[in-house]
């Protein structure tokens, strides 16, 4: 992407014009397409420089399996490659395709939607984690956190003071200040005693424990920095 005189365009690696430089803002390439402002209107081109829809969008997020987000008059939908919107406009946001599934907020509530632009669970969370990862979403209800998965169903019990995503089968949960692990079940782990913690990798975490930085195995053990 290049600028001149105020204005956005596209060349090739040989310095050829790809665009005409006369858009408002331009984003890199995502699965393909760029997403271009004009006159405070959005569109989206291919590498080519067609510009592949007209220019009439609020906002265009970028393109995440095959599909990006769109505002309109204040409302949110989806758009795919050839400009044809998923569903009609009445969501208040809309989180990016991840996993097959985009989170989607309806008057102050949270829920998701699949590629086909079906409701999965009623509008009932206070917040939700923006993207799904490996099936499981964090989820907040009257100032409690839990993880769903997919399907909706509640997998870490909506009760804690916060959540940590999951980790080699494993996710953080604080209750009382203190944080411990709970399995993909709920089963807890490894006890609440610890002041802060981080993800397991190749089944070790980083754990803050009496003021003190150590390392932790599976099953709550210490196994390094320990003294």
């Amino acid at each position: 992407m290049v600028k001149l005189n105020d204005k956005w365009g596209f060349i090739d690696e040989n310095g050829k014009e790809i665009t005409t430089i006369k858009y408002d803002a331009v984003r890199s390439f995502s699965e393909g397409l760029s997403v271009v402002s004009l006159n405070n209107k959005w569109s989206f081109i291919d590498k080519t420089g067609k510009e592949l829809i007209t220019f009439k969008y609020d906002i265009i997020n970028d393109f995440e399996e095959g599909l990006a987000g769109i505002k309109l008059n204040d409302k949110w939908s989806f758009i795919d490659k050839n400009g044809k919107e998923l569903i009609p406009f009445k969501y208040n946001f809309v989180y990016n395709f991840k996993e097959g599934l985009a989170v989607v907020q309806l008057n102050n509530k949270w829920s998701f939607i699949d590629n086909g632009g079906n409701e999965i669970i009623p509008f009932e969370y206070d917040d939700f984690e923006a993207k799904f990862s490996k099936g499981y979403a964090r989820v907040k209800l009257k100032d409690k956190w839990g993880i769903i998965d997919k399907y909706g169903k509640v997998v870490i019990e909506v009760k804690y003071q916060s959540v940590r995503s999951f980790s080699e089968g494993l996710a953080g949960v604080m209750l009382d200040n203190k944080w411990g692990f709970v399995n993909e079940y709920g089963s807890l782990i490894i006890p609440y005693e610890f002041q802060d913690i981080w993800s397991f990798s190749d089944g070790t975490a980083m754990v803050l424990y009496n003021d003190k930085y150590i390392y932790i195995d599976k099953n709550g053990k210490c196994i390094k920095d320990c003294e």
